[in-house]
């Protein structure tokens, strides 16, 4: 069950009663949104060299229509579901029985050759 206005969401009350609360669907970010995000969040990573590297090869993608063909998938996708990001945060999130934390530091370590 999919519509591009509402998700429809049980919600119990303190005496046990279910009603159906609709929210609003999550909506789509534009493509070049997204990319500017994603150079924002990367610029404290990286130094100034590989920022710059960085910020040529999202122009590529931008440029070269490899984005606007995903972003048009994506889009594709979304119609068919109550929530474009759902399936990708229950997988990537939800689904590992380790602690992101202590995860995220292995994966920092090991990039950072700290043992």
């Amino acid at each position: 069950m999919s519509t591009d206005t509402a998700t429809k969401r049980p919600n119990g009350d303190a005496n046990g009663s279910k009603e159906v609360q609709t929210l609003p669907k999550l909506p789509l970010p534009k493509l070049e949104d997204t990319c500017k995000r994603y150079l924002r969040a990367l610029e404290a990573l990286q130094d100034e060299d590989e920022h710059e590297r960085t910020k040529a090869v999202v122009k590529e993608f931008l440029e070269s229509g490899e984005g606007e063909k995903w972003q048009k998938k994506l889009e594709e996708y979304n119609n068919g579901v109550d929530s474009y990001i759902e399936e990708f945060w229950y997988e990537s999130y939800l689904s590992f029985q380790d602690s992101v934390v202590l995860s995220l530091v292995r994966v920092l370590s090991l990039k950072l050759g700290v043992h």
